[in-house]
């Protein structure tokens, strides 16, 4: 035979409070004479400052500094300390292969708030050696005798 929830409760009521610490019974009595806003107000204060320490904590032990361009960058630029700044990212949004040096010359497109990587890099070759207005191309010929 099943008690009804009805019945349940009403044993459950007619036993013996649960006795609290005293150092509990305390606080739960200073609370209770507090005014209403008060007891409205402490707790989000409280967690308020409980998640700006854990947010401050998370944000120091999960970042790392990068350089970030200033400007979009074209191919061929030789990179200079005008061209980045650095940040503070997190670094589960930062790429693996982020630098931190600016030796080289941009392979690619660099958008500006890019972070910059070695892939972005390289020496420049010999083109960087040629003067303002020529370019280099690159050639290869091969002769094979023509067979009959």
């Amino acid at each position: 035979m099943t008690d009804s929830p009805l019945a349940y409760v009403r044993a459950w009521l007619a036993k013996t409070p649960v006795v609290l610490p005293r150092y509990l019974d305390n606080f739960s009595e200073w609370w209770w004479s507090q005014p209403s806003r008060l007891r409205l107000v402490l707790p989000g204060v409280i967690v308020l400052c409980l998640a700006a320490a854990i947010g401050v904590n998370m944000t120091r032990d999960d970042t790392t500094v990068v350089l970030v361009a200033t400007r979009d960058i074209a191919p061929g630029t030789l990179i200079t300390q005008h061209d980045v700044t650095t940040q503070r990212r997190p670094r589960r949004f930062v790429p693996d292969a982020y630098t931190q040096n600016t030796d080289g010359v941009t392979l690619s497109v660099i958008p500006a708030g890019s972070v910059l990587t070695r892939h972005h890099l390289g020496d420049g070759g010999a083109s960087v050696r040629l003067p303002q207005g020529r370019v280099a191309v690159a050639s290869h010929a091969t002769f094979f005798p023509r067979s009959r």
